[in-house]
């Protein structure tokens, strides 16, 4: 009998062996059918930025814009007076004169009539004197008829013929 299990058992294992070896060899089956997509895992760090792209190109320029109203060209009149009275760098101005009663200079323009404190605003910067030693101070005003007036003082208050000034007029209103 031990013979006859030796022999069952040898055969059960020659066809274990042989079964899956004979069932390999047919045809394949057809593919299954997809299952549902799995849940989407965690996002990740952001990664680094990338260099930047070329310069795209220049656009066309605008339009061009409407001309502004032009501004005032303020100054009306300006001059420097030498020590000798001869006028240079004028413009606006008919003459110079030199009152020697009331010790001051009259100045007479050529399109406007100047009034202290009206439309019109004059600056006067005195000439130092030759050897700087002498320093001389300025005053305005006007007089009947729109000139400007100028008299000039020295360090003691005196009305002086000095050494000439400068001066601008500009119109403020």
């Amino acid at each position: 009998m031990k013979s006859i299990n030796k022999l069952v058992i040898l055969i059960t294992v020659i066809l274990m062996l042989l079964v899956p070896v004979i069932s390999c060899t047919g045809p394949q089956g057809v593919q299954g059918v997809h299952g549902p997509q799995g849940i989407q895992g965690p996002v990740g760090p952001k990664g680094e930025q990338g260099p930047p792209g070329p310069q795209g190109e220049q656009g066309l320029p605008g339009p061009q814009g409407a001309q502004g109203v032009p501004g005032l060209n303020m100054v009306v009149a300006m001059g420097s007076l030498l020590h000798n009275q001869s006028m240079y760098h004028k413009y606006g101005v008919k003459g110079v004169s030199w009152d020697d009663v009331a010790k001051r200079y009259i100045i007479d323009f050529e399109e406007i009539d100047y009034v202290n404190g009206g439309q019109y605003l004059a600056l006067v910067t005195p000439h130092a004197s030759f050897t700087y030693t002498e320093k001389y101070f300025a005053n305005t005003s006007s007089v009947v008829g729109g000139d400007l007036v100028v008299s000039l003082s020295d360090s003691s208050g005196n009305l002086v013929q000095g050494n000439g000034f400068s001066f601008v007029v500009f119109e403020v209103q």
